[in-house]
């Protein structure tokens, strides 16, 4: 039997935010890889308009291109699956929330392997994006990201002194970083 009241109500649409906050951020996931995944078909519709009238060494080419292209939209459409699993669960774990507000029922466990199950989903979608990137990018993305994480964390925040003259002041996030720019203008790396 269903019985609520408006204060029963209240507290499961508070219960139910953060679920639909992350939702949220789930279709800006979904939209960055739709892009990622229309941009490769585009690709690959250019090469199969130039493949007819290539030479051989070039077809070749970009037929090997092709292949790399097909399996980056694989790639994405498996991302795309996981991401919207994701989603679907993240649905369910909210309609669960508002099932246990007004019916007194203890779902504790079930929204639990839900949301369980939603995390692993949109971890896994967000890993093969990850994996959509070339392989050559992917060491220095990872050490970027591994970088900005122990930097984020560290307390209390600290600021990077870099070069003297001609050096630059970066925010990056809530913290500054000191860049010189002749590095920058030179495209070379620190010493």
């Amino acid at each position: 039997m269903i019985t609520g009241s408006i204060s029963t109500v209240a507290r499961t649409i508070q219960l139910a935010v953060a679920p639909v906050f992350l939702l949220a951020g789930i279709a800006g996931i979904l939209n960055v890889v739709a892009t990622r995944l229309a941009r490769v078909v585009d690709r690959v519709r250019e090469l199969e308009r130039d493949i007819p009238e290539a030479e051989q060494a070039i077809r070749d080419q970009e037929l090997s291109e092709l292949a790399i292209l097909g399996r980056r939209m694989s790639v994405c459409h498996l991302s795309i699956g996981l991401c919207t699993a994701s989603a679907l669960l993240i649905c369910m774990v909210v309609m669960i929330l508002f099932l246990a507000g007004l019916t007194g029922m203890d779902f504790a466990t079930s929204v639990s392997l839900l949301f369980i199950g939603a995390t692993l989903c949109l971890t896994l979608g967000l890993l093969l994006f990850l994996e959509h990137f070339p392989k050559k990018w992917a060491p220095v993305f990872r050490w970027e990201v591994l970088k900005l994480l122990i930097w984020s964390l560290s307390d209390p925040p600290r600021r990077l002194r870099l070069g003297g003259k001609g050096s630059s002041e970066v925010t990056i996030a809530t913290r500054s970083v000191r860049v010189n720019e002749e590095f920058v203008l030179k495209k070379k790396r620190r010493p």
